[in-house]
């Protein structure tokens, strides 16, 4: 986003705007207008459940054979992995 690139940062994460947004009017009533920020807990609540669905959706739909989501063999969580997408084979067969 510094390089104002909207295209790759919306692909990367849509969810940019919403919080973008959240930002701005945090900043406005807070420090333009001097009150308290209404619903605070509920915007950050509603901002992070987007975000994990979204990864959610992202894990599902592009992992692991598009960037950023590539699969590297020798890293830490592989055998977790490994052993994840054997009880899936075990439960097709």
């Amino acid at each position: 986003m510094i390089l104002f690139d909207f295209n790759k940062v919306f692909y990367y994460n849509p969810i940019i705007i919403p919080i973008a947004l959240i930002i701005i009017y945090c900043v406005f009533m807070r420090y333009i207008l001097g009150r308290r920020i209404l619903y605070f807990n509920i915007l950050v609540i509603g901002v992070l459940s987007m975000l994990f669905i979204y990864y959610l959706y992202r894990m599902i739909t592009l992992f692991p054979y598009h960037k950023p989501m590539e699969y590297y063999k020798d890293n830490f969580l592989s055998p977790v992995y490994n052993f994840v997408r054997q009880l899936r084979i075990s439960k097709i067969v």
